[in-house]
């Protein structure tokens, strides 16, 4: 189990904030690929969660589809916590912390269970970003990390 949980918000906000989001110097490969497909698993999620806003907007006016509506609106509220926590746990990740590899690999799990559900946009993506992390190479560099405290 990872040792570096964090203690506080500001443990769990990326350092320097979102303005090094595209920033992988120092990364080794794998883990820098890794990343990349972690904000592309959000952009194509963020994109299909919009999508999904749109539709749940129009059953809304139905006095028929009302509920799905309402549900479609929910499951977008749900869908943007999450990919917010990707995000914020792919930059924490760059940055060493093990507990973020953990939190995403969670997710990975949580979402390879809405396959079932026919959610499947960024799920595979997801899965190939979470082995990437955890192949030798990711998991040296993570370690080295967190033995020399960042």
């Amino acid at each position: 189990m990872p040792t570096d949980t964090p203690r506080s918000m500001a443990d769990v906000m990326p350092a320097g904030g979102f303005s090094s989001l595209f920033k992988t110097e120092g990364l080794p490969p794998l883990l820098k690929i890794s990343y990349i497909m972690w904000l592309v698993t959000a952009g194509i999620s963020l994109f299909f969660a919009f999508l999904s806003f749109i539709a749940a907007l129009f059953l809304l006016a139905s006095p028929y589809l009302r509920g799905n509506g309402f549900r479609g609106i929910v499951m977008t509220v749900v869908s943007l916590v999450i990919i917010a926590a990707i995000v914020i746990c792919a930059m924490k990740l760059k940055e060493g912390m093990q507990w973020a590899r953990m939190a995403l690999s969670i997710i990975v799990v949580v979402s390879i269970f809405l396959i079932f559900f026919g959610t499947t946009v960024g799920v595979w993506l997801g899965i190939v970003a979470a082995v990437l992390m955890w192949m030798p190479e990711s998991t040296a560099w993570l370690n080295s990390r967190a033995s020399h405290g960042k």
